[in-house]
Parts: structure tokens; C-alpha cells; sequence
């Protein structure tokens, strides 16, 4: 039966317009950086080959990349511009087309179609001298490549997975029947207990339950290429609805469900590695595991790969550009950077080389079970205008269970395509 509690109090869920905002890795400091000139990091060293000029946004171990990119400098007596930038997005679009920027930024493969259809990367296959298949995971390779095109390198990955409380929890539940047994044991709504957290703030946190039965939201593989009215799709809405709602407080917004998990309040949390130090820093035991799966289903988290664009500015094949390139091979293909970071800030690596290894934090390989099950979010640039309206008729099918679902996916459906033609 759908859940006729119906939720009243959905706060804190405005919609994502792509993955980005999901994956914690735009957050900005209040830098006053620019394209174009130093951000809050602008670090050279004293080499006698070019300089290359390399951006990440602010927020997410910031630290740890500058450190690391100035430890590339020292040990290879390279030159580096590193700018650590806010509302990198937005000025990526502003300085490269104008020839200006950076030689190579970080962010998530989402963007990979929309930059290199609006002329902001190049190819590099033919100048990096790496064996991809030995090297890096067969889905991270997938993820950097368009039409056959290298036009970035690999080096992390992440996903939502299934997190619980060690306190609370004496082994995590790897089937759905599992965990309805520990959400039950918790579940004490009157007292403030909960069996469940799941900000479910846009419909990339959705997805893994509406890629659980063979739906999807958009696939070009496919006929129809949006999937929304697709009744396997709808079925994955419906399981949230059923199984999970009634398990977590009334307040769906992602700062009210973190607060439930962080204090103590839930036993189990759907979240990302960006979730990880807050909670520990609130006391949690965290243990990481992947997504329980349902009888005669799936889930299926969406996974984004981060990578080192290949920026215009690497059209000149020049001494900058050459030093730019050796930096993001260091970086991708040694095991240095992608370990640290699996520790600062919980990125999954995905060189081979590391894969299950014993050197990575517990929680890190936790996620990569729920990265072995998951969906990469897709490239194509129209995925940009999906994440919105999809969000928006899911949290209809809440407000209203008795209503159309079909009817509310066709009409995000509509939506979507308008937003196409505009």
C-alpha cells in the first residue's frame, strides 16, 4: 500500500540542476579569486620549464590538493599555478573561451558532454603515454572518454552508499529484509527515534532506487531516451515511498534527516563520503557498506567519476602545457594523491593498483561496494535539465500517494523536453 501519512513538512529539497551540487565538490570558501589571477592558493616553483596552470574548487580538501601539488613541484622541480577556486563552474565558462583559465581543472565526468560541446576541452590520447586499461578502472576510462576522445584523466569516484551506526548496529544489512529489521528495532517516532536518514534532496539521491527495477531518467542507448513514465522507473519512486518514508522523519530535507543520524537518532543513512567527517565529528562509530538489495531488484546508485580536464588552453603544446600534463600524470597514475585523498576527504580511487587495498580507510572501501553496483551519471548535456523536474515530481508522488504518478512524470517529462527546445 502507498504511504497515507502523507509527508507535510518537505524542507530544505530545491531541486539540483545537475549532479554537481550532489557531489561536494563546488563549495566555495568566499575566495575572491578570478580567471585569470591567483586564487586563494597561487603556489610557482623555480623550475626551468613552463608553468601550468591548474584549478579546483574551494571546499573539498582544498588543503590537501594544494599540498599535493606543491609536493609534485618539489619532487620534480616542476612549475605550477595552483588557484584554488569558488563558483568554478561559472568561471570556467567565463575565462575559457576567452583563452584564458586553466591548463586542467577538477570536477565530476557530469560535465564532460557540456564542456566539449561548448568547445572548452581538447583530445590529449595522442600526448598522454599511459596504458588506461592497466591503469585505471574500465567504468573511470568510459567516464573520461566522448565519441572516442580523451579529454580528461581519472583519479577518484563516489556514490552514495549505505552508512550505519557501529553502536547500533552489530553487522550491516546487506538485503532489504535485513535492514526493515533494524529500522524496526529503532523506529520510535514518538521519542524521537528513527530506523532511517535519507536527504533525498534531489533526484540523483533518488536514483539508486529508480535504477532498482530496470528504470532510468535518461539513457541514449534507448528509443525513448527519457525514462520517466517507464513504469519500472515509477516502481523504484513507489519503493521509496513504501519502504523507506515510513521509517524516517517527516522532515526530508538534508539538514533535518544529516541531524537525525548525527545525533545518535537512526541506526542507518543513505549519504555520500562528503557526509563522512561531519558525522564524526558529531561522535558517530560510521561503518560504509553498499545498498541493500530488494527482492527482485537492484539498487543502483549513480556514480561520478572526478577528473582532470583537458581545458582549451592545452591546444598550445607548449612548455605550460607539457608541464600541466605531467602534473595530472603524476597525479592520476601514482598512488600519492588518490590515497590522501581517500583519507581527507573519502574519494574511492580507481587505479587498479589500489583497488580493495588494505591502505585504504574502511569507510572508502565501503563505498566502492556501493560503486560496484552503481550507474554513471550521464555525459550527454541534456542530463543537465532532468535532475529538476524529476525532483520535482517525485516529491508530488509524496505529497500526493494516491495521486497520478504516471501523470506527474509526464508532465516532468514535458517539462524536460522544453527545457531542451529553449
Amino acid at each position: 500500500m502507498r504511504r497515507r501519512d502523507v509527508i507535510q513538512t518537505i524542507s530544505g529539497m530545491a531541486a539540483a540542476g545537475s549532479i554537481a551540487g550532489c557531489l561536494s565538490v563546488s563549495e566555495s570558501d568566499g575566495s575572491n579569486s578570478t580567471p585569470g589571477n591567483s586564487g586563494t592558493s597561487d603556489t610557482q616553483s623555480s623550475g626551468n620549464s613552463g608553468t601550468g596552470t591548474i584549478w579546483f574548487s574551494t571546499g573539498s580538501a582544498t588543503d590537501t590538493k594544494t599540498s599535493l601539488a606543491e609536493q609534485w613541484q618539489k619532487e620534480n622541480n616542476g612549475n605550477l599555478s595552483i588557484q584554488t577556486i569558488p563558483e568554478i563552474e561559472d568561471k570556467v565558462r567565463n575565462a575559457v573561451p576567452a583563452g584564458k583559465g586553466p591548463h586542467s581543472f577538477i570536477w565530476s565526468h557530469d560535465r564532460l558532454g557540456d564542456y566539449n560541446q561548448s568547445g572548452f576541452l581538447v583530445p590529449q590520447g595522442d600526448e598522454i603515454d599511459i596504458d588506461l586499461e592497466s591503469t585505471f578502472t574500465k567504468k573511470s576510462i568510459e567516464a573520461s572518454k566522448l565519441d572516442g576522445n580523451l579529454l580528461g584523466l581519472p583519479w577518484g569516484a563516489e556514490a552514495v552508499g549505505m552508512i550505519y551506526n557501529k553502536d547500533m548496529v552489530d553487522s550491516p544489512p546487506e538485503t532489504m529484509e535485513d535492514m526493515k529489521a533494524i529500522m524496526e528495532e529503532h523506529h520510535d517516532p514518538e521519542n524521537g527515534k528513527y530506523g532511517l536518514a535519507y536527504p533525498i534532496s534531489s533526484a540523483y539521491r533518488a536514483a539508486m532506487w529508480a535504477h532498482a527495477f530496470g528504470g532510468y531518467y535518461l539513457d541514449t542507448s534507448k528509443d525513448d531516451i527519457l525514462g520517466l513514465t517507464n513504469n519500472s522507473t515509477i516502481k523504484g519512486f513507489e519503493y521509496i515511498i513504501d519502504n523507506l518514508l515510513p521509517y524516517m522523519s517527516e522532515d526530508l530535507g538534508g539538514g533535518a534527516q544529516n541531524s537525525v543520524f548525527s545525533s545518535g537518532n537512526a541506526p542507518l543513512c543513505f549519504n555520500g563520503p562528503w557526509s563522512i567527517s561531519n558525522f564524526r565529528n558529531s561522535g558517530i562509530n560510521v561503518g560504509v557498506t553498499g545498498i541493500p538489495k530488494p527482492s527482485g531488484g537492484s539498487p543502483s546508485p549513480f556514480v561520478g567519476y572526478l577528473l582532470w580536464y583537458f581545458s582549451k588552453r592545452m591546444e598550445n603544446n607548449n612548455q605550460d602545457t607539457k608541464a600541466a600534463r605531467s602534473f595530472i600524470n603524476w597525479w592520476t597514475t601514482e598512488t600519492t594523491a588518490p590515497l590522501e585523498l581517500s583519507k581527507a576527504a573519502g574519494y574511492t580511487p580507481v587505479l587498479k593498483e589500489l583497488k580493495g587495498s588494505d591502505e585504504l580507510p574502511e569507510t572508502v572501501r565501503g563505498f566502492a561496494k556501493a560503486i560496484e553496483q552503481g550507474t554513471e551519471v550521464p555525459q550527454d548535456p541534456r542530463y543537465a535539465a532532468v535532475d529538476g523536474p524529476t525532483h520535482d515530481a517525485f516529491l508530488k508522488m509524496v505529497r500526493n500517494p494516491d495521486g497520478d504518478f504516471k501523470q506527474f512524470m509526464k508532465t516532468a517529462e514535458e517539462e524536460i523536453r522544453s527545457r531542451w527546445s529553449n
